[in-house]
Formats: C-alpha cells, structure tokens, sequence
C-alpha cells in the first residue's frame, strides 16, 4: 500500500530541542516557521491521504514506530506573500524526487527533514540526519518560493516525536503531544521523549555540501551514452 518502507530503529537516541522562531519554543518572530503544509500527503492506515484530511485518533505511519495514533493537531497561517517577508522566513519548494516525494512539497523552512545518504554516514557515523528544510535549499533543485497567497499549514502531534512518510517517501518529522508555543522548561518538566537531533547551522550546511558532492560524483561516473 505503501510502496518500500525501509525498516530502521535507533539504540542510542540523541535528543532534539527546537530553537528560537522555529513556532515552538514560544520565542518565535510572529511566523509559523514549522508543520505541513495542506495537501501534503502521508502513508495512513488508510493508505495516502492530504493532512488536511487526518484527525486526531486516525494512525499514521511512521519511520521508527509503525503506525501511531495522532493525539492533537493543531493550524496555522505562513504568510507568503511576496515582498513582505523576510529571506528567513519564506518556504522551501522541494520538485519531484528530490526527497524521495512524488509530488511537489512546499516545507516551512524550520520543518525538520530527514535525510538518508553516504555523505551523513561518513560526517555523522549514521547514513540518517535531520536538517531543517532551509538547509537543503540548492540541493537537487529544492530553492525558496514566494507567492501571492498565505500558506496553510497542520502539525500532526503523537505521543512522541515521529518520523511520517510524505508523497511517496519524503521523510518529516512530527512532534510530540505538546501542542502549540511551549517552553524549553516545560519541556523538561513534564520529561518528554525527544528522540530526534537535527543538525543546524554549520553542521547541517557541511552535511548539505556533502550531499552535493557524492550527486556530482555519481552523475559523473555515469556513461554518455546512457545518460542520453
């Protein structure tokens, strides 16, 4: 139903704190920065349906977990409209294939990706990474898009934070239960689970550049003739 789901569970797991202006440490600069954007579609138990369409108690499936109960959703507005909003803040356009997706994705540029390549195995000792959607922008076509119309936006919430499969193989993060702009603080005091670490900064433009690398590697090696 769901083509190939390559099965993968972490032993040690890092942990994932989100930052300032990323829409949940409740410090953000008034834009929705994280979530999915409507239309996007994820593998269900009901096979693949928009986000839009999925509500709290449906199953989703995810990367580490199989299927997990969605236990709150909640909605936002990305103003995209152009010319009226910082470089920062404008949304990621991801075409076909790139991310594995089979269809086109518009991410918010904090939207946590999760990638599988050489590159993040030889940096990183995992061929799995996390990295914010903006640090992706020049790999594989995938650049900022401005419109004319607000972008609308979900976050599925599960018990813990989750890997879900998009448009056919893109991999996204969803976070846990707690809903809305939280603290760090809060956070910590109610414990929880956050088993993902994503690379930002630095390190997640060092693991991009890789990544370009090993394509421009494996497209060079390929015969002329069958490139034609």
């Amino acid at each position: 139903m769901f083509g190939l789901l390559k099965p993968h569970r972490r032993d040690a797991l890092p942990r994932y704190r989100p930052e300032e202006g990323d829409g949940l440490s409740g410090k953000g600069s008034g834009f929705r920065l994280s979530g999915l954007t409507t239309g996007t579609r994820l593998a269900s138990e009901f096979g693949w349906r928009p986000i839009e369409a999925i509500q709290v108690g449906d199953r989703v499936m995810t990367f580490d977990n199989g299927l997990q109960s969605v236990v709150a959703v909640t909605r936002g507005t990305h103003h995209a409209a152009a010319g009226d909003m910082p470089a920062f803040a404008v949304p990621i356009h991801v075409p076909i294939g790139a991310l594995g997706n089979e269809e086109p994705l518009v991410l918010l540029p904090e939207q946590i990706v999760m990638i599988e390549c050489d590159a993040a195995e030889d940096l990183t000792g995992d061929p799995f990474a996390l990295v914010p959607a903006k640090a992706l922008e020049g790999f594989r076509g995938i650049d900022r898009i401005r419109g004319l119309r607000p972008v609308e936006s979900m976050t599925l919430h599960f018990e813990n934070d989750e890997v879900v499969f998009a448009d056919g193989g893109a991999l996204l993060l969803a976070p846990s239960s707690v809903p809305g702009e939280v603290s760090l603080a809060l956070i910590e005091e109610r414990g929880q689970p956050t088993p993902y670490a994503a690379y930002r900064g630095a390190e997640a433009a060092a693991l991009v550049e890789a990544m370009k690398e090993e394509d421009a590697k494996f497209f060079s090696s390929i015969p002329r003739e069958w490139a034609a």
